[in-house]
């Protein structure tokens, strides 16, 4: 471990040069990007009210004329907790207040729509899409703080890696039987290259 700490700090103290950086930005852009967000209205169907909300919220979607279903509100629903309407919200703030399910299929559709229903801890929604936007990419001068501590960590844990199947390669390591059953069936250690 005390080496391994030593490798770290090492590692921590390389410093890239701007292009390097640079590079390093424009191979990881998923790491740099604003989150999504949405908004959208909601109408809630309790299941507390009925025994089956999810076929009150399609029977209600299917009896919406087609012309309807682009109209933001055209469904009223159960009263609800929370609001009808939530805006500019990103995939954190959604999964919060209605559960992870509900926040993957509501960033999955695409706005302009009612479409459901989508359940989530409270009962089944039927929901209406009203914008969405991707995420941006943050410029670089803005970020450049954070891509060089994430291109040192990656340098670090590169080299603690290398490090330790470097002593792996030099030193043969055996377990006992009887220390690998105290160790437990997950316990795994890679063979030595010869």
């Amino acid at each position: 471990q005390k080496l391994t700490f030593l490798v770290e700090d090492t590692a921590r103290l390389m410093v890239p040069d701007e292009a390097l950086l640079r590079e390093y930005y424009q191979a990881n852009p998923d790491r740099y990007r604003t989150p999504k967000r949405l908004s959208f209205k909601q109408a809630y169907f309790s299941s507390n009210q009925n025994a089956d909300a999810s076929s009150d919220a399609r029977a209600t979607l299917a009896a919406l004329p087609v012309a309807s279903r682009g109209d933001p509100t055209a469904i009223a629903g159960d009263s609800f907790l929370f609001e009808s309407e939530f805006s500019d919200l990103d995939e954190a703030s959604v999964t919060a207040i209605f559960g992870p399910e509900f926040s993957l299929a509501l960033f999955a559709m695409e706005p302009g729509e009612w479409r459901g229903p989508v359940g989530s801890g409270y009962g089944n929604h039927l929901v209406f899409v009203e914008t969405k936007s991707p995420g941006e990419l943050r410029s670089f001068e803005d970020i450049r703080g954070q891509v060089l501590q994430d291109w040192q960590y990656d340098q670090q844990q590169a080299a603690t890696n290398a490090y330790v199947q470097g002593l792996r390669d030099k030193y043969g390591v055996t377990i006992a039987d009887e220390v690998r059953e105290l160790l437990g069936q997950d316990f795994y250690l890679p063979p030595v290259s010869p």
